[in-house]
């Protein structure tokens, strides 16, 4: 007998983009510090957040390796602006 959870990754990439149930996006300041990103992160529940000063505005994003990679890895200060990093 197969495992079905094998052939979830194939249910995914089959899908079409208009069909995937989308998320509302968090959206953080520039000055936020990466701290509270962080936090925001963990109690959201999500690896990414969005820069910017609206949904329409957005300068970039962040992502848990971005946090990772550019702030833990380079010992730089959690308290920092988002858009320091």
């Amino acid at each position: 007998m197969q495992d079905s959870s094998a052939f979830l990754p194939d249910l995914f990439f089959s899908k079409k983009v208009k069909d995937l149930q989308v998320r509302r996006l968090r959206l953080v300041r520039h000055s936020t510090p990466v701290h509270e990103c962080a936090a925001f992160m963990a109690k959201e529940q999500v690896s990414c957040l969005f820069i910017g000063n609206s949904t329409r505005e957005i300068a970039g994003y962040i992502t848990d390796l971005t946090l990772r990679d550019r702030l833990l890895a380079m010992r730089l200060s959690p308290d920092i602006p988002v858009s320091q990093i």
